[in-house]
């Protein structure tokens, strides 16, 4: 329950050490029921990596592993995200639980908004991914090795470090209207400078796409693009309807 009160120093550590070592504990017991159930060798962390393998790689690609630790040491990684994922609303829960008593009750509302809409823009990134740009990235990729004479494998751990960093690029780019929403509530930009800067802005953004995308290709760098750009239009078109009012009252004002 969050209080309002203020309270010592000693007490908001003895809360922080209470809120960490309870989610240290679920998370571990929940990462032990990723990795050993339903069993050690069909576990829900090995179906995980299967179910990616399957959804994206092409037809006919063969996953090696160079080592005997190497599948062992992959499928740990694909636990710490599964549970990560699984944990993700209660873990936003306990930092929100611990850091809203400093603010003020509307506050508090603006941060629960906050959390929420860039915890489902992360997963919009994350689903467009692996639905589309992922799968035809490693056509593109993977083709091209095939049309040079090779064979299509990839190593255990090479696709896993592929496909969490193409999540990751496509998902955090995507907490742009958010970041945009928090400067605009600090009054550090508002809708006519957002609308002035669009030149700029997509100029910045093929640059960051061409830098953080992995592969050689411009094909992920595309894609990214054009789903930052059309993101960016959607943030300004929201924006100038749900500030509308606060608009008007400053035409007024003036």
């Amino acid at each position: 329950m969050i209080q309002d009160e203020p309270k010592p120093f000693l007490d908001h550590l003895d809360e922080f050490r209470t809120r960490l070592l309870r989610s240290l504990i679920v998370f571990f017991l929940v990462l032990g029921i990723v990795l050993m159930l339903p069993s050690f060798e069909n576990s829900f962390s090995i179906r995980a990596f299967r179910w990616l393998s399957t959804g994206l790689l092409p037809p006919g690609t063969r996953l090696v592993f160079l080592d005997a630790f190497e599948p062992a040491w992959v499928i740990l990684k694909v636990g710490l995200a599964l549970t990560s994922a699984i944990l993700s609303p209660y873990l936003l829960y306990q930092l929100f639980a611990f850091l809203a008593p400093a603010f003020a009750r509307e506050s508090q509302t603006t941060i629960a908004s906050v959390i929420i809409a860039g915890t489902a823009l992360f997963l919009l990134g994350m689903c467009l991914a692996y639905a589309l740009i992922i799968p035809a990235s490693l056509r593109v990729l993977l083709g091209l090795g095939v049309a040079a004479g090779g064979v299509m494998q990839l190593t255990f751990d090479r696709f896993y470090t592929f496909v969490l960093t193409m999540l990751l690029v496509f998902g955090i780019p995507f907490e742009m209207p958010v970041v945009l929403g928090f400067l605009v509530r600090l009054e550090v930009l508002n809708l006519t400078q957002l609308r002035d800067s669009r030149r700029s802005v997509y100029l910045g953004i093929a640059i960051f796409s061409a830098v953080i995308t992995p592969d050689p290709t411009a094909f992920s760098q595309v894609l990214l693009s054009i789903a930052l750009m059309g993101l960016y239009e959607t943030t300004l078109l929201a924006y100038a309807i749900f500030d509308r009012p606060k608009m008007a009252e400053a035409l007024q004002a003036g």
